[in-house]
């Protein structure tokens, strides 16, 4: 629910100019909007609910109201359409992806974390609007970054709690189209959030960077079933190979 705030911090700038409360407010609205609407284009796309002409019309409402509260909050309606084009196209790429991927059975960590970033890069578009907003390109790309990484965290843990459903939806779980264990994937999740809090610290993002930490620290207690040995080695590789160099904004 806080993300524009995190993206509106800046504790490399102290003393600097800080956005208005009121221009932080109209971010979150689009923020909260896009989550709405994402949450039921996603669960249709997936075959969790079912269509209907009632649902598809609350569905293109929410898109429009998304598409015009982040207009409002950048004041720039160029900047607004080319980061819904883009998480709409990478959405949809996702979608595709993991569709094939679980139908073929098999992928590879590059290109399972690439579907990942995909279908989940919404989240982050009002922050990344925000910071745009206030022309600060690079401090978008980290913060998309961290958000990126922390994103990862979390569907490593949804993917090995989803096992029975991908299975039964698509033939096949993450961590058997990885090759790799359940707990060998449930380990790569802390290495994942404490990079993502090393990345918002560097960001200037304090508080952002305090809450990964926490979280990659609680992470860190769980005890997965498996090899604790064999299963934290797969995880440290593994996590290199779902992260990535991460990709450039203007790519």
């Amino acid at each position: 629910r806080e993300l524009p705030v995190y993206a509106a911090e800046d504790t490399a700038n102290v003393g600097g100019d800080e956005m208005p409360p009121d221009r932080v407010a109209s971010f979150q609205r689009a923020h909260h909007l896009a989550a709405f609407y994402w949450l039921v284009r996603d669960r249709l796309a997936d075959g969790q609910v079912t269509a209907d002409d009632q649902l598809t019309q609350a569905c293109e409402l929410l898109r429009q109201r998304w598409v015009d509260t982040l207009t409002e909050a950048t004041e720039d309606p160029g900047v607004a359409q080319y980061l819904i084009e883009e998480v709409t196209l990478d959405w949809e790429r996702g979608v595709r992806g993991e569709r094939e991927a679980l139908g073929r059975g098999v992928t590879t960590p590059g290109m399972h974390g690439r579907i990942v970033l995909d279908k989940l890069r919404w989240i982050s578009s009002a922050s990344v609007a925000l910071l745009i907003d206030r022309g600060q390109l690079e401090r978008a790309q980290q913060f998309r970054r961290a958000y990126d990484l922390f994103v990862l965290a979390l569907q490593c843990i949804d993917d090995v709690n989803d096992q029975k459903e991908d299975e039964a939806l698509y033939g096949s779980s993450v961590p058997a189209a990885l090759g790799c264990s359940s707990g060998t994937l449930m380990r790569v999740a802390p290495k994942l959030a404490a990079r993502a809090a090393a990345v918002a610290a560097e960001g200037g993002f304090g508080r952002f960077a305090a809450w990964l930490g926490v979280f990659a620290r609680a992470l860190c207690t769980w005890r997965p079933e498996g090899n604790p040995i064999a299963d934290e080695l797969g995880a440290i590789a593994l996590a290199g190979e779902l992260d990535g160099d991460g990709d450039d904004l203007c790519a």
